[in-house]
Parts: structure tokens; C-alpha cells; sequence
């Protein structure tokens, strides 16, 4: 079970450090647990939420990374050890059109080596820049 992990799985989206929230589902929806003179105007007291996890724990509906076909700017800086405005740097310079979900790029992995090589060749001297 030590490889089965939320942190391994392509589901899981992570937030702050250990915690994120699996993906594998839509969001739930609840009702708020706030008074209604709490809530913003227009509101109907519903909101969406996906389950969060440490990234330490397990399910049955475990999928490896691997499996996972996109690849976020923040997942791509971890995975290559360097600044996300360095990672989103590379990613712009691509001549592929990069779609989005919300606010985020969804970068194709098939994108990858050529992402790698990019980093790799970066100048020095631009650590800092945003």
C-alpha cells in the first residue's frame, strides 16, 4: 500500500503542502454551514467540494501518475525542481495551444521532453525574474 498513496495518484490535486483534494469524482454539493446573513448576495447557501487527503493516505480507486495524460504548471515546477514562472516561461514559448481548466494549464504530457529540454538549456541568471 506504500505506492498507492493520494500523492502518487493522477487524481489527486495537491494545495498546501500534504493536503489536496481527490479529483476522481465531481464535487459534492453541500449545504453552507453558515447563516444565511453570512453569505454573499445571490447566493443559495449550496457550494461544491471535493474530499481532501494527506497526501500519505489511501483508497481503492488508486491510479498511478503515469496514467495521467496533463499535467499542471505547479505539478510540472515540482517534478522538475524549479520556479513555476520559470516552468510557465516554457510552457508560453511552445507553439502548442496549452488549454485550460479554471485557472490552470492543463499541459499535455506529451509536451514533456520538450519542456525538459527547455529548462535544461535555460540561460543562467534568470532565477528571481517574474
Amino acid at each position: 500500500m506504500a505506492d498507492m498513496r493520494c500523492d502518487k495518484c493522477r487524481f489527486w490535486n495537491p494545495n498546501d503542502g500534504e493536503v489536496g483534494e481527490c479529483r476522481r469524482f465531481p464535487p459534492r454539493l453541500d449545504k453552507n454551514l453558515y447563516s444565511n446573513a453570512d453569505l454573499p448576495k445571490g447566493t443559495d447557501g449550496f457550494f461544491g467540494w471535493f474530499v481532501r487527503t494527506d497526501g500519505g493516505d489511501w483508497c481503492g480507486e488508486f491510479q498511478p501518475i503515469s496514467q495521467k495524460s496533463f499535467s499542471t504548471i505547479g505539478q510540472l515546477a515540482e517534478r522538475y525542481h524549479q520556479p513555476e514562472w520559470k516552468v510557465r516561461r516554457v510552457v508560453d514559448s511552445l507553439s502548442s495551444e496549452i488549454p485550460r481548466a479554471g485557472k490552470y494549464r492543463m499541459v499535455p504530457n506529451d509536451l514533456l521532453p520538450a519542456i525538459e529540454a527547455k529548462l535544461h538549456n535555460s540561460a543562467p541568471g534568470e532565477e528571481g525574474k517574474s
